[in-house]
């Protein structure tokens, strides 16, 4: 027996069942339909295929299923999938966790019919400036675009949508914040579709470290040393200099302490460009004696 979710899942993957296999679409039923046919097909020794789209730990609804197995005795394994959100950073041929861009991919949905916990409203998650990839949300652009902006996204900030991701007939659409729900209606998209949301689809980025000659991990040695000047700079980050008058950072501000307002040369050029020329001579000390630690 197989029960599918028919309004996300593929119809071509029933494709490979057996030609005497009962088939339900899981859209159809209520909780107590599917746990009642599932009762059915054990007590007959079928074995049940209860098919997910994506991946089913996300949004897939499988928490209050198990729950009924578990009170039924009913035995249960779980076959990992490939998320919808997997499949439109591959169709958007990018990577969600970009060095010096991003670090955190925050996934949620906005509230519609379905409320979200007050701790997690998009304008709150949206404060982080992190990757955002909403699901469920396709019919709610007007008020995602709000809400993301009223929590801190500029409205040309990088944005897509990415229509049934990893299906035959894809589709992507960029735009930006602001013309999310402008575009999801020129493009006549209503549902079935991911929204992403972050610099990460537009943005320079450093380097990893993974594959950086100069970096040693536990597989490699460095094949190459550090430019100096980056030793330079992050040893005079700390240093300290001889004591002389900063204004308007005051007596110690130009020891590059870690509470120094200055951390570095150019940070202190802008704070103390109307006295520079009165602070080079402790510049040329500190970064002196940095230079000999």
């Amino acid at each position: 027996m197989i029960i599918y979710a028919g309004s996300l899942v593929n119809r071509e993957l029933l494709g490979y069942a057996k030609p005497d296999a009962k088939i339900y679409d899981s859209a159809k039923m209520t909780l107590e339909d599917i746990i009642a046919a599932v009762e059915a097909a054990e007590r007959d020794g079928k074995t049940t295929v209860r098919l997910h789209s994506g991946d089913p730990s996300l949004y897939g609804v499988i928490g209050e299923q198990m729950r009924e197995f578990d009170r039924l005795g009913i035995d249960y394994d779980i076959t990992p999938g490939v998320s919808a959100f997997s499949g439109a950073a591959a169709a958007l041929k990018t990577e969600y966790t970009l060095p010096d861009v991003s670090q955190t991919v925050i996934i949620t949905r906005t509230t519609g019919r379905t409320e979200v916990p007050e701790a997690e409203t998009l304008k709150s998650l949206a404060s982080h400036h992190a990757t955002i990839v909403l699901f469920l949300s396709t019919g709610l652009l007007d008020k995602v675009e709000r809400e993301l902006i009223a929590g801190g996204y500029l409205p040309e900030t990088p944005a897509a949508i990415v229509y049934k991701a990893s299906w035959t007939d894809e589709k992507i659409c960029r735009c930006t914040v602001s013309t999310l729900a402008a575009t999801a209606r020129e493009n006549e998209i209503t549902k079935t579709a991911l929204i992403c949301v972050g610099d990460f689809l537009e943005s320079e980025f450093k380097l990893s470290r993974l594959y950086d000659a100069t970096f040693s991990t536990e597989y490699r040695q460095a094949t190459k040393l550090k430019p100096r000047y980056s030793a330079f700079r992050k040893r005079a980050r700390y240093s300290r200099s001889a004591s002389a008058s900063c204004s308007p950072c005051h007596t110690a501000t130009f020891t590059l302490s870690k509470n120094s307002p200055c951390r570095t040369a150019s940070q202190h050029t802008k704070v103390c460009a109307p006295t520079w020329a009165s602070c080079s001579t402790v510049m040329t000390r500190s970064f002196s004696s940095a230079l000999a630690v």
